[in-house]
């Protein structure tokens, strides 16, 4: 079930355009990303496919997109999709790994707000934690017959 919530990021008051600022809301990784000429965005803080953190990623405000610092794919910060090559370096790495992830991933995107008071929110689902955590584990260590994937 998903429960939409207006998470705090924390003040828009000293953010510098061009970088990443990763933290946490209701348990997920995020990262804010504030362009050069002010606009917000909120975008995973993994990067496909190895779930390296987004920390340090170039970010092209002109362009709107941030790159993973280790393999240099690039994504749009509006839609999350890849733009351009997918893990494009280091180039004998990335063949091998293109060969194990052959299709590019995209990473999620999520709607962001800045409030009266220069407070930063971003809208998320507070359940998306646990409800991943229920698929995960539900079997996994359950000798118990808890299928529900709740904790004891």
């Amino acid at each position: 079930m998903e429960t939409l919530v207006w998470a705090p990021v924390g003040s828009a008051d000293g953010l510098v355009g061009g970088t990443t600022v990763p933290f946490e809301a209701v348990g997920l990784s995020l990262t804010l990303v504030p362009t050069d000429d002010g606009e917000l965005f909120v975008v995973s803080g993994k990067c496909p496919p190895t779930g390296l953190p987004l920390e340090g990623a170039d970010v092209d405000s002109e362009a709107k997109t941030v790159s993973c610092p280790q393999f240099g794919t690039r994504w749009s910060l509006e839609t999350g999709e890849v733009v351009g090559q997918w893990m494009p370096s280091p180039p004998v790495v990335s063949s091998v790994l293109r060969l194990l992830f052959r299709e590019p991933e995209g990473i999620l995107t999520y709607p962001v707000r800045l409030t009266a008071d220069s407070k930063i929110e971003v809208l998320v689902d507070a359940d998306a934690k646990a409800d991943f955590e229920k698929r995960y584990w539900k079997g996994v260590l359950d000798a118990s017959g808890k299928a529900n994937g709740g904790y004891y």
